[in-house]
């Protein structure tokens, strides 16, 4: 989830759905994560930043949680995804990292959002996503924008680990013009992206199809916006997803 495109855009709202409704996470939960990271020695856990939890659908006796705490120096967040016992709410997996924010990349109320979509990726094996979304203002022109990062997890033993880095849900780029507050003017390609689970697989895991809905907006003259779908298939490499190169404009993964 770091990032380093020197480019924002203002993320819209989710539509209303089962699969990214959710709440902030209890004080029991919270605690329960916070007493867990300093067992395992994350020393400087600060307040909490931005949390989302929801109950696990494909197993009803875990929660899962998404908390951003305030580390130390300001400029981190010590970012913690779990899996929880729903009755004890002891954390029975997770995967803990610093983020660095900058100009790009900043954590606020409600940047996180868990995605419990069935992604069965292999026969036992069903990930489960992390959607981020920046706060940051962002620079004053910039001439590409992005929101809705997507990373998925999947649970190896006590642990969490990636499959999917950093994948950008919504894509704009600058055609004339640029985005931010010194633009004058601004007409721009936007492509909403969507995930489906291929009937083919990679390296023991099914194959992504990401689909790409592309239109043009911004300061048109009426009727002459064009759109488009187009579709690319990521395959697992045996540690994660990665994006077929060459690549589309659409489809940028950020990693660490």
């Amino acid at each position: 989830m770091t990032i380093r495109l020197l480019c924002l855009f203002f993320a819209s709202a989710l539509v209303g759905t089962n699969l990214y409704a959710q709440e902030n996470c209890s004080k029991d939960v919270l605690s329960a994560i916070e007493k867990y990271l300093t067992t395992k020695k994350h020393l400087g856990v600060g307040n909490v930043v931005s949390t989302a939890c929801k109950p696990w659908p494909h197993d009803n006796s875990t929660i899962l949680s998404a908390t951003a705490f305030q580390a130390s120096p300001e400029n981190e967040v010590l970012l913690s995804i779990a899996m929880l016992d729903r009755r004890s709410n002891s954390v029975i997996a997770e995967n803990t990292r610093t983020v660095s924010q900058d100009a790009a990349v900043h954590f606020g109320e409600g940047s996180l959002k868990l995605d419990t979509a069935p992604y069965h990726l292999a026969k036992g094996v069903t990930a489960f996503g992390v959607r981020f979304t920046s706060d940051a203002p962002g620079p004053s022109c910039a001439d590409g924008a992005w929101s809705e990062e997507l990373n998925l997890y999947v649970r190896q033993g006590t642990g969490l680990r990636f499959v999917l880095q950093g994948l950008a849900m919504e894509r704009q780029q600058a055609l004339e013009g640029c985005f931010g507050p010194a633009a004058s003017k601004l007409i721009f390609e936007r492509a909403s992206l969507s995930l489906s689970i291929s009937k083919t697989s990679t390296n023991g895991l099914a194959d992504l199809v990401v689909t790409a809905k592309i239109s043009e907006d911004g300061d048109l003259i009426p009727g002459t916006s064009k759109s488009s779908v187009e579709h690319y298939t990521l395959r697992f490499d045996g540690h994660e997803y990665r994006e077929p190169r060459p690549s589309p404009w659409w489809l940028t993964i950020f990693r660490p």
